[in-house]
């Protein structure tokens, strides 16, 4: 079933478009949100240059879960670990076991080093800094990634409106909000994305009718080719 009939030139054309849309958006949301924080950051300081802890950025609010992140990031750069196995920011004096993605936070970490690159500012508080444009990259990288997969199955219309969905719905957009370089984001995206193979056959359902699987563990790879 397709929403859309048009030619790939078309179809192109279209997806294009609503990306440059979503990345204008995301990047001047970015902005904003930066200006806000380095506002933020200067209240209390009593005409001092920058705050004297060894962390310098001012977060969102709520993004108290980005500056754990942050602090994994920075344990991977340091040489603490390579893998994103333990922490010594909770659980004090002993630290404790973690378990979470080390390839986010060697993308912050990546982040933070291109940001060194750009500005020449200290590794540390470069980390830091990433956190106002990563998510935007992160976003933009995604929704054409998914957005583009589905408008080859169900036309440029469906492409389109998932595209736009992505940007504009609080729920996913929250995940990606400038500041808050939190895994709930991905998450969100994850989970739309995981239902691709039962997707694909809902779309093509001619190419999986007379399928006849070996056994239900090759149900889907069978059905779906």
């Amino acid at each position: 079933m397709r929403l859309s009939h048009e030619s790939p030139r078309v179809r192109w054309l279209a997806l294009v478009s609503v990306w440059v849309i979503v990345a204008t958006v995301a990047l001047l949301h970015s902005q904003t949100v930066r200006g806000y924080l380095g506002v933020v950051g200067q209240l209390g300081l009593r005409g001092a240059e920058a705050p004297s802890t060894p962390m310098k950025q001012a977060f969102p609010a709520f993004a108290a879960d980005a500056q754990t992140w942050v602090r994994h990031a920075l344990s991977l750069v340091e040489g603490e670990q390579v893998r994103l196995r333990y922490t010594h920011i909770d659980n004090a004096p002993n630290g404790r076991e973690v378990h979470w993605n080390s390839a986010w936070a060697w993308t912050i970490a990546l982040g933070g080093y291109i940001e060194h690159w750009v500005t020449g500012a200290p590794l540390p508080q470069a980390i830091e800094r990433v956190i106002v444009w990563l998510n935007a990259i992160a976003l933009l990288i995604l929704t054409i990634l998914i957005s583009s997969w589905v408008s080859r199955r169900a036309g440029a219309l469906a492409g389109v409106i998932l595209a736009v969905s992505i940007i504009g719905h609080p729920r996913v957009y929250e995940g990606f909000f400038p500041g808050y370089v939190d895994h709930h984001g991905l998450l969100t995206l994850a989970a739309l994305a995981v239902p691709r193979r039962a997707t694909a056959c809902f779309l093509r359902p001619r190419k999986w009718r007379g399928a006849q699987p070996r056994s239900p563990r090759f149900a889907g790879p069978v059905a779906c080719g």
